[in-house]
């Protein structure tokens, strides 16, 4: 006969190393496994405390409905029952003790426990355009978010994009969501990505002709995320606009906040491409050759250009091309928008790697690499200039100045680089 021992349950923190948690929690962290993480964190103070930061540092939220239960703080038990008798829980006092946005006690722990969560978020990233329930859920919250960065990605304007396409007035929509932006977040930095959209597809879509709908469509979207980004003001502590892309497409924020226009294109084809391009094509008329025991001369001296390094070099340049006018655009349209609001802060861009590398620079060296670049980043800025004096000569006499070389400069625009070496 066995005798069975009665063990007792006794709570005690996990026997995890922490450099094994450490790694237990990056690997759910790239997984997106939030669920298991909130699990960990619900097992102990220590865990609770280690977790909660790593969960609401950076935040990607991928549905309306997910922003909603990010946003929602909970109620409290009175809140409850008065919702359950079907009350009217907004009400200015609560036996005697005044309310907050939130329609909650203070003194709720859920409460003040999801508002110190909120208050731990760095950076918050929407595949999604807040609708009128977000916006109403956000305006229960005590203040708005206070998140350094907001990020727009491509998904979030094709969002914006369906939702608009079902308004009679997609701009008197977009218009009065903007107004509630404000009490939702409160960024230092906003970047809209729209690297990977294309906006001159043409679309096979009920109602619309060649192109011309879907372009009207996608106007309408960025002049809405232009309206977005003006209801933030640099008083309210927005200091710069990143937007990404291929050029520059019409997007401004508020005058005095900064704009960072960062190009995401690089040369096409390159010239590595278009060389093995030629040698496929060579090795390929060799065959021939040998095949039919011809002897056939080159077509062409070794010394001319293939004409993939043309086609290189012509797409590269309507590139660039094409970047100037949108950066002489951009300036144009900045400016007239500090003209219409009578703002005396001062224009301020960064364009990013206006310049794809150049072609053939695999076999350049740093120095080459830099003459090459300062030559062309001359040309660009007395096209700009050029333009400027035709069209907007405010812009060119208020910021406009002799540099070191003698020749004009614009302040307004700040050149970062990060492609030359």
């Amino acid at each position: 006969m066995s005798i069975q021992k009665e063990y007792k349950f006794t709570r005690s923190t996990l026997p995890l190393p922490y450099d094994l948690l450490h790694i237990l929690l990056q690997n759910l962290l790239s997984t997106s496994s939030f669920n298991t993480l909130s699990t960990l964190a619900r097992l102990s103070k220590d865990y609770y405390s280690l977790i909660i930061p790593l969960i609401y540092k950076h935040v990607h939220i991928t549905s309306d409905e997910q922003l909603q239960s990010f946003l929602t703080i909970p109620l409290t038990k009175r809140e409850e029952n008065d919702k359950k008798k079907r009350k009217i829980v907004n009400t200015v006092l609560l036996k005697g003790k005044s309310r907050s946005r939130s329609n909650s006690l203070e003194d709720s722990s859920n409460w003040s426990r999801k508002i110190q969560c909120l208050s731990l978020c760095e950076s918050l990233t929407l595949d999604v355009y807040p609708s009128r329930t977000s916006f109403k859920i956000a305006s229960k919250l005590p203040q708005p978010l206070q998140t350094p960065l907001l990020t727009f990605t491509p998904k979030s304007l094709e969002n914006l994009r369906e939702k608009l396409s079902r308004s009679g007035a997609p701009r008197i929509l977009v218009s009065f969501w903007s107004q509630h932006l404000p009490t939702l977040i409160r960024p230092k930095k906003v970047v809209v990505d729209y690297s990977t959209l294309n906006f001159n597809s043409n679309e096979d879509e009920e109602g619309e002709g060649e192109g011309d709908g879907n372009e009207g469509k996608w106007a309408d979207t960025m002049s809405g995320m232009s309206i977005s980004l003006q209801s933030w003001t640099s008083s309210e502590g927005l200091e710069m606009v990143e937007l990404k892309g291929d050029k520059w497409i019409g997007v401004l924020p508020s005058p005095g906040v900064g704009v960072r226009m960062v190009h995401t294109t690089s040369s096409t084809p390159s010239s590595s491409s278009a060389e093995t391009l030629n040698e496929e094509d060579e090795e390929e008329e060799l065959v021939t050759v040998n095949e039919t025991i011809l002897n056939i001369p080159p077509t062409s001296s070794p010394t001319e250009p293939n004409p993939a390094t043309l086609e290189s070099i012509e797409t590269r340049n309507k590139l660039i091309s094409t970047r100037v006018q949108s950066i002489s655009m951009g300036l144009r349209t900045s400016q007239a928008l500090y003209e219409t609001y009578h703002s005396p802060l001062p224009l301020k861009w960064d364009i990013v790697d206006v310049l794809p590398p150049p072609i053939g620079s695999e076999e350049m060296d740093q120095e080459e690499r830099y003459i090459e670049y300062q030559r062309e980043k001359r040309k660009v800025l007395d096209d700009i200039l050029s333009g400027l004096d035709d069209v907007a000569p405010t812009i060119t006499q208020r910021y406009g100045r002799i540099g070191g070389d003698g020749r004009r400069e614009l302040t307004c625009l700040n050149w970062v680089d990060q492609l030359v070496v």
